[in-house]
């Protein structure tokens, strides 16, 4: 085991300034939120993005009254 010195201040606690460590904070919740909206923004255009890209493959077909269409049943039959 080693020994504790127990006297001895961290430099951490040795310059540390609670003014200014409440100044830094304060700032960093206000680039959270910038951040936050960044990532939002990207999101939406990363799925508009997916959206267009998945759209532009499907064949776009219309059907007509009297059309014969055909039906999609949940087993495969014979008939």
């Amino acid at each position: 085991m080693l020994p504790i010195e127990v006297g001895e201040i961290s430099l951490r606690r040795q310059n540390f300034i609670e003014a200014e460590n409440n100044e830094v904070l304060q700032v960093n919740l206000v680039l959270i939120e910038q951040v936050q909206e960044d990532v939002i923004i990207m999101t939406k255009s990363c799925k508009q993005r997916m959206a267009q890209c998945f759209n532009s493959k499907l064949t776009l077909r219309q059907f007509k009254e009297g059309d014969f269409v055909w039906r999609a049943r949940g087993e495969a039959h014979k008939d």
